[in-house]
């Protein structure tokens, strides 16, 4: 009898811990929600909100009048009215933004998806049996991509591989200019032939990439050991070096003559000299920095949007965000909230 009572009593308290449990769950829940998940009411605007059945992790695309993203399955909607124009199954969550481009959209979710931009229909897909995130580099002829260990190149219209090399490179997007395709070696950097994967010279730049930004005939690349190196894509040498505090996490974004750069402090360079211009935040963590013609704004790790004057880092204006992603595509201002499966078009705030 002794027995069967505290077996009995076993089970009850195992029930209220469950029971416990799920009511925690469900109070942090809800307390997230309405400190994170909402707009408090100086935060713009929202012009139009969608719901998806997941949290949106990676950052929304607009190209054109549409917007694109992944969830739990990829959407397209209309930019100005925020209403479905296609959606496409996925076999898993989208972690990774897409690229849009020359009619296509892809993404990486198991495998490569190509499709129409325009209809949501399958072109092609390419699969290495790799679940990894990925986030492929799109040319008007070709597709490249890192997958376990190896960049390939695929035709664009097609999927088919046209080469593949081995790699060190892990952690960012394969990294194209109008002439060569730069692969991380053990010790060194490679340039390879865009055609055909020959390797046409190396580079002396150590540490694992962790970002990188192409412009015109320059190459930035950002590496684990906190440098960034500025290579001229004609002759290889290497231009210039800058070492910050901390390693970029997120590509550099240059605009005219100059480079903009977050490693917790946001930092801009002149893109051909390395010459610092001007730095600010201690706060500002490693979101990427986005520019227009008069501002640079970034999100800070305080979840505000962060306006500064775009040659001078004279602060102008900040607003508060939901716990998620925040972009300026084409002049959309798109925020996402993680707690409530959300994508919102926000109202341009006034300068």
């Amino acid at each position: 009898m002794e027995y069967f009572l505290t077996d009995f009593l076993k089970k009850i308290q195992i029930c209220m811990h469950q029971q416990m449990q799920k009511f925690l769950c469900f109070f942090i829940f809800i307390v997230l929600f309405l400190t994170q998940g909402c707009f408090s009411p100086e935060q713009p605007d929202v012009l139009w909100e969608f719901k998806t059945g997941h949290p949106v992790w990676a950052i929304p695309v607009v190209s054109g009048h549409n917007v694109y993203f992944g969830s739990d399955r990829f959407y397209c909607l209309n930019v100005e009215t925020g209403k479905p124009v296609w959606d496409y199954e996925l076999y898993g969550i989208l972690q990774t933004s897409a690229v849009v481009g020359h009619g296509f959209v892809f993404f990486h979710c198991g495998g490569l998806y190509c499709l129409e931009a325009a209809t949501g229909r399958l072109v092609w897909e390419f699969w290495s049996g790799d679940w990894g995130i990925k986030t492929p580099t799109v040319t008007p002829d070709y597709v490249y991509i890192i997958i376990a260990g190896k960049i390939y190149c695929l035709d664009i219209q097609t999927g088919k591989k046209i080469w593949n090399v081995n790699t060190y490179q892990q952690g960012s997007s394969p990294i194209v200019s109008k002439r060569y395709v730069y692969v991380q070696g053990k010790k060194n950097l490679y340039c390879l032939d865009i055609h055909s994967g020959r390797r046409v010279r190396k580079l002396a730049v150590t540490g694992a990439i962790t970002s990188a930004a192409v412009s015109g005939d320059y190459v930035y690349i950002c590496t684990e050991d906190a440098a960034l190196y500025c290579i001229d894509d004609v002759s290889g040498n290497i231009i210039w070096e800058y070492v910050f505090g901390l390693a970029p996490r997120n590509n550099p974004v240059v605009q005219g003559e100059y480079l903009y750069v977050s490693a917790e402090r946001i930092y801009c360079l002149h893109a051909l000299s390395g010459k610092l211009i001007w730095e600010h935040g201690s706060d500002i963590g490693f979101s990427m920095p986005a520019v227009t013609q008069r501002y640079m704004y970034i999100r800070g790790s305080d979840q505000r949007i962060y306006f500064f004057e775009r040659d001078t880092g004279t602060p102008v204006e900040s607003f508060q965000v939901p716990v998620g992603r925040f972009v300026v595509s084409e002049g959309v201002y798109l925020a996402t909230a993680r707690i409530n499966y959300t994508v919102y078009r926000l109202k341009p705030p006034v300068l």
